[in-house]
């Protein structure tokens, strides 16, 4: 009798363990609209000229952990991209439409085919494209949209794209999968781990 009650104590736990766990969910409901007018954040340490960077990087290395350094850091400095100064398009880049879900797990964003043409034909740019994603009319997320050949990391928050080496219409052409990853740069808190950033997404059933 024992251990039957403890054999069914375990199903249920388990049960409550898959349903508490989020990192195989699945989201829509969000666009991305890519940036007309790019305001950088005046207190950003990546905005810093170079050689004050090195520095800095230089004396904060000398820690143990740079990495839990980096953790630590406020999202003032952080934030390369002031959001709020920053004016975006009129119209979306990718829409619902474009867009099937944000999953949680790989941290990618998963494209239809007119998803994928939009990013196919998107305009090479060394320093990347800056874009948001925005969901229930807040700004949720800044975006860098770069080409693999770029060594720039200008933002928190990155998609890298691999290119084919050839051109059509003066377009870069990308050889890329319907599925971008959005990369981390490690300063400060991760936003996409936050309450802020899922809360404003549509959990999908």
């Amino acid at each position: 009798m024992k251990s039957t009650l403890l054999i069914l104590s375990l199903f249920f736990q388990s049960i409550g363990w898959a349903q508490n766990d989020r990192s195989s969910e699945k989201y829509n409901g969000f666009e991305i609209y890519l940036v007309d007018n790019y305001v950088a954040n005046k207190y950003a340490v990546l905005d810093l000229p170079e050689a004050e960077h090195r520095k800095l990087i230089r004396k904060k290395s000398r820690k143990k952990n740079l990495n839990k350094y980096w953790s630590k850091m406020p999202d003032s400095i952080c934030a390369v991209m002031d959001m709020e100064e920053s004016s975006l398009e009129q119209k979306p880049f990718l829409t619902f439409e474009d867009i099937k879900f944000y999953d949680k797990k790989s941290q990618s964003i998963v494209l239809t085919n007119s998803g994928l043409e939009k990013i196919k034909n998107l305009k090479a740019n060394l320093n990347g494209v800056p874009c948001v994603i925005i969901a229930k009319e807040n700004k949720i997320l800044p975006l860098f949209i770069r080409p693999s050949y770029s060594s720039f990391l200008k933002g928190r928050y990155f998609i890298t794209l691999k290119n084919t080496g050839g051109f059509s219409d003066n377009v870069l052409q990308y050889k890329i999968s319907n599925e971008l990853n959005i990369i981390f740069s490690g300063c400060g808190m991760d936003l996409r781990e936050s309450d802020f950033f899922l809360n404003n997404l549509i959990l999908m059933e």
